[in-house]
């Protein structure tokens, strides 16, 4: 988690964006099931506001509420350990994504 995430303006953001998706019933960004607004951010169903560009990769969007959306905690970290870890570290190192090997494709 970045330093992003420990301010004091990240949690009222946080909490304005999901007062307003319980409100509306938003489903999860990842997996487009209903999530339950009651359960805690510590659950594993429960709701997360996580960034649509990951905040690794894009810091000065990082309190942009058009990016972000809220997933399931599951969803969220799983999303995020696919995807911002990898990209993240090699940006932090200056290195670029390695691309995929000839011939691979993305779809399965």
């Amino acid at each position: 988690m970045s330093a992003i995430h420990h301010t004091s303006a990240w949690a009222n953001l946080a909490r304005q964006v999901k007062t307003i998706a319980a409100r509306e019933g938003w489903p999860c960004h990842r997996c487009g099931n209903p999530i339950d607004y009651t359960l805690s951010g510590m659950h594993r169903w429960g709701p997360q506001v996580e960034h649509t560009i990951p905040a690794t990769l894009a810091p000065d969007l990082a309190h942009d509420p058009r990016h972000l959306a809220v997933s399931h905690r599951t969803c969220n970290q799983r999303h995020g350990a696919r995807l911002g870890g990898k990209i993240a570290q090699k940006r932090r190192r200056g290195t670029p994504p390695t691309p995929p090997p000839p011939g691979s494709s993305r779809r399965w």
